[in-house]
């Protein structure tokens, strides 16, 4: 038991012995750790959800019935009473932790949990098919039937077809954003856009276009989080050092708000942190004001798009295209702040 219990260890360990010496060797270790033990305290608050809603969300809708029709399948075969039965019960318990711990209630959270439920679904099923010394024989091989074919029939095939027809992809915020871009200068951008952005795609453009940002910064809920954190105060002034010192030619900020506020489209997390407002109002222009026409797909229900604004540093270029009334979309909010009115008319 021993030398099981060492090669264990020795099996958790060396991931994360590989994955530290990767951060070592890129010099990372030092970021990671300031992201773990501060940042991710303030991220873990956006979208939180009710414990109710939470309570509703944690088992997929479509895994009811077969938990249903599995549950006299598993008081009859008792699989839970053994070491490997107790042992995916313990794995069940901690995947419902996890969702409730997040607090997000988000279908892919649930994803620990089910899988784990799903093989001790399988596992009891088939167990009560080839048992020949049941409680109810005849009633819990019916079930253990049932379930099976619920699993295979209804969540395995129904499942893959939905998810041969998904399409991840937001390819008119992508296009309309690369065609901006394109026409800001395209390959002379290297180095010169920078991306205020959390999900919405600006990122995915600039690789798609081979573009490398301005900065490092990939993520920037914790620049415009409500909060007083002396590890956000540090990342806000590296990144102030860097944009004050080697401007970009380009922002691109997106219309996520980070969870903070339902989108609007005014972009109003600029003013959480009003020395870079103010450093954005006084240097750039606005150029485009973009909202893709059509709703976006969000948990399977149609959502509002995500929109970006374009920001030019003045001098930069001289012409400034006007921002067409269709570019606002049928999601355009009423409000603007004060620097939309600095995209001057077309030369």
């Amino acid at each position: 038991m021993v030398w099981l219990l060492v090669a264990g260890a020795v099996s958790l360990a060396l991931p994360w012995g590989i994955a530290m010496g990767y951060l070592l060797h890129e010099h990372a270790a030092s970021a990671f750790f300031t992201i773990l033990l501060h940042l991710d305290s303030q991220h873990a608050q956006l979208r939180r959800q009710s414990s109710s809603y939470l309570l509703s969300h944690c088992i997929s809708s479509v895994l009811l019935p077969m938990i249903a029709i599995w549950i006299p399948v598993a008081l009859s075969t008792g699989f839970w009473r053994t070491w490997k039965g107790a042992a995916l019960c313990i794995g069940v318990l901690a995947g419902f932790a996890s969702f409730f711990l997040q607090g997000k209630g988000y279908a892919y959270h649930r994803y620990p949990s089910e899988v784990l439920l799903l093989l001790i679904v399988g596992i009891d099923c088939t167990a009560a098919l080839k048992s020949a010394d049941s409680r109810w024989p005849g009633t819990a091989r019916l079930f253990a039937a049932t379930a099976l074919c619920y699993g295979v029939f209804v969540i395995g095939i129904g499942s893959a077809a939905k998810a041969i027809r998904f399409d991840w992809r937001d390819d008119a915020f992508d296009t309309m954003l690369q065609a901006d871009l394109q026409q800001l200068g395209g390959q002379r951008l290297d180095g010169q856009v920078q991306c205020l952005d959390m999900a919405a795609g600006c990122l995915n453009v600039l690789y798609r276009m081979q573009l490398e940002q301005a900065t490092g910064v990939l993520y920037d809920c914790y620049f415009f989080m409500p909060v007083d954190d002396p590890a956000v105060e540090k990342l806000r002034n590296r990144f102030w050092a860097e944009i004050t010192e080697h401007p970009p030619r380009v922002f691109v900020v997106t219309s996520h708000q980070c969870g903070t506020s339902p989108m609007n489209y005014q972009y109003c997390e600029l003013h959480q942190w009003p020395a870079f407002d103010g450093f954005l109002a006084n240097n750039y222009s606005l150029y485009a004001d973009r909202i893709p026409p059509l709703p976006a797909e969000w948990m399977g229900k149609p959502a509002p798009p995500f929109g970006y604004r374009i920001y030019v540093r003045d001098g930069a270029r001289g012409y400034r295209a006007p921002i067409a009334p269709s570019d606002r979309g049928r999601y355009a909010a009423d409000g603007r702040d004060s620097r939309e009115g600095r995209a001057g008319p077309a030369a």
